[in-house]
């Protein structure tokens, strides 16, 4: 397993079904993570409220869940960085496709390996993108675009903005341009990336390593 390091990483586990739970914070906990909670839904605030110094919190949920977890999350606005992972049954390239595009950092499928699993969650945790497989190969098959495209660093950052849930408001106020010009840019960008949508281009940008922190792709 990869060295992926964070540091005192909280990991809640939201709506979890229990056996699961039980099996990945196992797995967690003897990957070194030493705090794993399971919540749902009602006790969610005060779990985010009691992180206690954690830099970072990861919060897995079933993906039917997700949204209302989001607003949840909104209402208690954390003093601590939270990302999101998704638990899909099958982790189709369309589950991944709308978790990356919600703002999600990741997609767990409950019948794939737990150390697999936790890789998903500590890429979350480290502010990463872990592509699965089969979600790769969709993106780089046959007539898929594989030589990343030039990309300058505003732009991957823009697209990491875009990734972990940002607004085009909120990039175009970081980046100094009206919210039309951003729409504008971005919409220049996904083309240049070979896409069609924001959740095309994100995905193209993913299997890139383009949402990796500090990453410079191919």
């Amino acid at each position: 397993m990869s060295a992926l390091t964070v540091r005192a990483p909280l990991v809640l586990l939201a709506e979890v079904p229990e056996v699961y739970g039980h099996g990945l914070a196992h797995a967690l906990g003897a990957a070194g993570v030493e705090r794993v909670v399971r919540t749902d839904g009602e006790d969610l605030p005060a779990e985010l409220a009691s992180a206690g110094g954690a830099e970072q919190v990861v919060v897995v949920v079933p993906e039917p869940s997700a949204e209302r977890v989001r607003a949840v999350l909104r209402a208690a606005a954390p003093a601590a960085r939270v990302a999101l992972v998704h638990l899909a049954v099958g982790a189709s390239r369309e589950s991944f496709a709308a978790a990356v595009s919600s703002g999600a950092l990741g997609v767990l499928d409950p019948a794939v390996e737990l150390d697999a699993a936790v890789e998903v969650v500590l890429s979350a945790a480290a502010g990463r993108v872990l592509v699965p497989e089969h979600v790769l190969a969709a993106l780089t098959g046959p007539g898929a675009r594989t030589d990343a495209p030039e990309v300058a660093p505003h732009e991957r950052e823009w697209l990491r903005m875009l990734g972990q849930g940002g607004t085009v408001a909120a990039i175009a106020r970081s980046a100094a341009y009206s919210e039309r010009e951003m729409y504008r840019l971005l919409a220049k960008l996904y083309r240049r990336l070979g896409a069609e949508s924001r959740t095309e281009a994100l995905l193209r940008a993913a299997g890139w390593g383009l949402l990796d922190e500090g990453g410079h792709g191919p």
